[in-house]
């Protein structure tokens, strides 16, 4: 999805491969390697301010991926393929190694952060990180 040019073929992968994951039990993992090919660039969205966080299609027009949006991605698509889930939270933490405020999107009982070198599925918060904040996010149907 992220290297199709237009606005309708992005949006089309994007939806053949939600299709897919209903059949998957491992759908959090493929959907985490799903944006892991997304290019990352600077944030041209406000992540303290829920009410400026993009909807999905305009994420998906946009085609302009930060650490933030890539898990706000995350979640739209796990949201809109598994539309009854409604245990979906972005946590906001300050990295007590690099004083970093780190995002972290929760899927049930399993948690998505960006690693060093790519997105990663934990099963518990690292100590090193304490929360600030906590946004839920909404159902999109």
């Amino acid at each position: 999805m992220f290297y199709l040019e237009g606005f309708e073929d992005r949006l089309l992968d994007w939806n053949n491969f939600r299709k897919c994951l209903i059949y998957k039990d491992n759908s959090l993992q493929l959907i985490t390697d799903y944006y892991n090919i997304a290019d990352l660039h600077s944030s041209i969205y406000k992540p303290w301010s829920k009410e400026s966080w993009p909807s999905p299609w305009e994420l998906i027009n946009d085609n302009h991926y930060c650490v933030f949006s890539i898990l706000l991605g995350i979640g739209y698509t796990y949201l809109l393929a598994f539309p009854n889930q409604s245990n979906l939270y972005l946590h906001f933490y300050k990295n007590s190694k690099n004083s970093t405020t780190d995002f972290i999107l929760q899927v049930n009982e399993n948690y998505v952060l960006n690693g060093e070198q790519n997105l990663m599925i934990i099963k518990e918060i690292p100590e090193y990180q304490h929360l600030l904040k906590t946004e839920p996010l909404i159902n999109l149907n």
